[in-house]
């Protein structure tokens, strides 16, 4: 893998690069320092995913303009048979980690606080020729709960939202086009 990552002009100042083995994404991440103290996130996609990840950085970049806590998109390119993008890093604890140290009331406001930033993310408008709404995240809906039925870690009463989700399909349809960040 370090040959193809040395294709990546920056790959001479990288003094650090560790794999990032988390995330529901094909993509391949690894957590880069380089040699002026700057933290990176690297991600990997096979180049089929060009243009998806080329509209992906354009709308990461217009996320920008919301003055909205996330991380910086830095630069996009090719290298080898992938697609790379590179972030600034973000230090945390992952949320699932992180949150149990917070009373139920301060949890229940963080998810207001995630709700509002969510309706701004929501708030930029799709590009004209993107696929249909309602067949494009019915589609992803799908995929996504082929994936929690693989996944081990189950959360109580599970059939009452997977029911919930399946029996409301149908207000997807006539929705108006909006950027969807697909892993909030």
């Amino acid at each position: 893998m370090l040959d193809i990552l040395k294709e990546i002009p920056e790959f001479s100042n990288w003094i650090k690069i560790e794999p990032v083995l988390k995330g529901w994404s094909d993509d391949q991440k690894f957590y880069i320092e380089d040699n002026l103290g700057n933290k990176l996130l690297l991600r990997l996609a096979n180049i089929s995913k060009y243009q998806t990840k080329k509209i992906e950085y354009e709308y990461l970049n217009k996320l920008l303009t919301l003055e909205i806590s996330m991380t910086t998109p830095i630069k996009f390119g090719i290298c080898c048979q992938y697609v790379y993008t590179l972030y600034k890093w973000i230090e945390g604890v992952d949320a699932e980690i992180g949150l149990k140290e917070y009373s139920k009331k301060e949890q229940y406001e963080f998810g207001i606080i995630a709700g509002k930033i969510l309706k701004r993310i929501h708030s930029i408008p799709a590009s004209e020729n993107q696929e249909d709404w309602a067949i494009r995240f019915k589609r992803k809906i799908s995929k996504k709960l082929d994936s929690y039925e693989k996944c081990a870690i189950k959360i109580p009463n599970d059939t009452f939202f997977i029911k919930f989700i399946l029996d409301n399909l149908s207000c997807l349809d006539n929705r108006p086009q909006t950027f969807q960040h697909g892993d909030y």
